[in-house]
């Protein structure tokens, strides 16, 4: 019965001793606090990776609890979570030591409950106040409501000693915003070449020469492709079969007819010639016409080429702009590792340092007992 007694008093010591450690390494002092928004402050790398954890939730430009690039619109940047994790990292490193008991879920949490205390504080406050930090209070000694306000201020800083960092880390985050806001170009982009050939392309007329781009001739082979389709040759097989082209095909005949030298006697020259040809030619079939798709299709090549170009182009320049984010992104891990390897050999040298300074000193103490044994020692043997 005792030794049951004995295992049901051990497991409620075992959860307070848990609960006290849990609150030893949950609580933070206002120096702590205040170096962590300093180093906010002091490093924009720092800023632009935890921007979605500092910056209050009361902007227009952000949506909801993600990573950086989730959060703000038209952000260019890609925010890893591998980046945060190394970050928060090196705060904890800088902050807290080596050996601090702090890990990066904790400087999470609590730089959240900052934001929140903040932003709680703000809104109690004057919109004047909301807008100044306290240099700017106490320049005017004149004024009362300057005077007031510069009194809630240190009253609150009292409380919270980083609260008008943070404050002047959000105002200045606000003014770039603004800044950017009203220096973004509103004038549309300039149009690409590939834009402006296909807006050319549906405007030209008919007639017009789409393959022929230089005085070299180029692409004459899609050239006579579109002469045969545009303008069809006409057989003089036969007399009859001559009125039928003439017929089907007028525009054929439409330069003949307006050359002067065009004449009676030229036709019926042409129909002899075509009586006598007759026999010869009986055997050769006349070439099947294309289809009328075949014209369509053949003018909307060019706007569909060019479009397919265009496509391809800004597939490439997208998978360029990946890579050299990708590669910026890699280039940043590499420094922020360079940063904490350099951070962990300070520490180690600094921890090295004190451990010899204690060894020494033990050393000293150790020296100056023996040394009273001794005298001690010496003494009882002389009196002996």
């Amino acid at each position: 019965m005792a030794k049951q007694k004995k295992a049901d008093t051990a497991g409620p010591v075992e959860v307070k001793k848990k609960k006290k450690d849990k609150r030893q390494r949950g609580e933070w002092t206002g120096e702590q606090e205040l170096a962590l928004v300093k180093l906010l402050i002091e490093n924009p790398s720092y800023q632009e990776t935890l921007f979605h954890i500092w910056l209050p939730r009361k902007m227009r430009h952000l949506r909801q609890d993600l990573a950086s690039k989730d959060v703000v619109e038209g952000s260019e940047h890609i925010i890893l979570p591998m980046e945060v994790d190394s970050v928060l990292k090196a705060i904890v490193v800088q902050i807290f030591g080596r050996d601090g008991l702090k890990s990066q879920s904790d400087v999470n949490s609590h730089l959240r409950r900052m934001r929140y205390l903040y932003l709680n504080h703000r809104g109690m406050m004057d919109p004047d106040a909301q807008r100044m930090l306290l240099r700017d209070m106490t320049s005017d000694a004149e004024d009362a409501k300057m005077t007031q306000m510069s009194q809630k201020r240190r009253a609150l800083l009292t409380k919270l000693p980083w609260w008008d960092a943070y404050h002047e880390l959000v105002l200045t985050c606000e003014r770039r915003s603004k800044e950017s806001s009203i220096q973004a170009p509103t004038s549309k982009p300039s149009e690409t070449p590939d834009a402006v050939r296909s807006k050319k392309g549906s405007k030209d007329p008919p007639n017009s020469k789409p393959y022929q781009t230089s005085s070299t001739g180029q692409y004459p082979i899609k050239r006579e492709k579109q002469d045969r389709e545009e303008w069809p040759q006409i057989y003089t097989t036969s007399v009859h079969q001559v009125d039928s082209d003439v017929k089907e095909g007028p525009s054929a005949f439409r330069s003949q007819l307006t050359e002067p030298a065009f004449s009676h006697q030229q036709i019926t020259q042409v129909t002899i010639s075509a009586s006598h040809s007759d026999e010869s030619q009986a055997d050769i079939k006349p070439p099947k016409r294309k289809h009328a798709s075949n014209k369509t299709r053949s003018s909307r090549q060019p706007t569909a080429s060019i479009a397919t170009v265009g496509r391809y182009r800004h597939e490439r320049n997208m998978m360029r702009t990946q890579l050299l984010i990708e590669r910026e992104a890699i280039k940043r891990l590499r420094l922020e590792r360079e940063a904490t390897k350099r951070l962990e050999l300070e520490l180690k040298e600094k921890e090295s340092e004190r451990l010899l300074k204690v060894f020494s000193e033990r050393m000293d103490a150790l020296e100056d007992r023996m040394m009273k044994r001794l005298g001690s020692l010496e003494k009882n043997v002389t009196g002996v």
